[in-house]
């Protein structure tokens, strides 16, 4: 566990580590940020060299911010990357269609991504074997465009049966 600059902001980065440390099997660091803004990030990884996964999370600072609100904060992160580590339980299924980790798809928080830059005839062939993929694995998601229609998103549900479902993927 690391607590970086929490002085600055009236929190105990003692107490704060003490906290932190109910946090077993996770590599945590907090650091207390100014700029642009009073914030501060949390980052968390599994501390699993076989399966290695990374999150870091920024949130904007409270008035008067407690090790509590800070707490919070790093329970939130720990859940992204829960479900970050769940929706990698889809990579099998997806690049059976696409190839992920290519210029033009990758996971997020919410599921994956597909950029739109060549809205071809195979672009839409290719989302909707996903979508078929997906409807029969009885995976529960929406999809949307961005603002600019840049990138096409599978936003996954996140409801405990349907992170259930993905999970069994694993071991299909």
């Amino acid at each position: 566990m690391e607590v970086n600059r929490s002085y600055k902001y009236g929190i105990d980065g003692h107490e704060l580590t003490e906290a932190l440390k109910t946090f077993d099997g996770y590599s945590i660091t907090v650091d207390f940020c100014d700029l642009p803004r009073p914030c501060i990030q949390v980052s968390v990884d599994n501390n699993d060299p076989a399966d290695w996964l990374f999150v870091i999370r920024t949130h904007k600072l409270p008035k008067t911010p407690t090790i509590d609100w800070v707490v919070k904060k790093v329970i939130k992160t720990i859940n992204f990357l829960y479900a970050k580590s769940v929706f990698i339980n889809l990579k099998p299924v997806i690049e059976d269609v696409i190839c992920l980790g290519s210029s033009w798809s990758y996971f997020t928080s919410f599921g994956f991504s597909v950029t739109t830059w060549q809205r071809s005839e195979s672009f839409h062939k290719q989302v909707k074997e996903l979508e078929d993929e997906l409807n029969s694995k009885g995976i529960e998601y929406r999809n949307e465009y961005s603002d600019a229609f840049w990138v096409y998103r599978f936003i996954i549900a996140k409801n405990e049966n349907n992170l259930n479902k993905i999970k069994q993927l694993q071991r299909a």
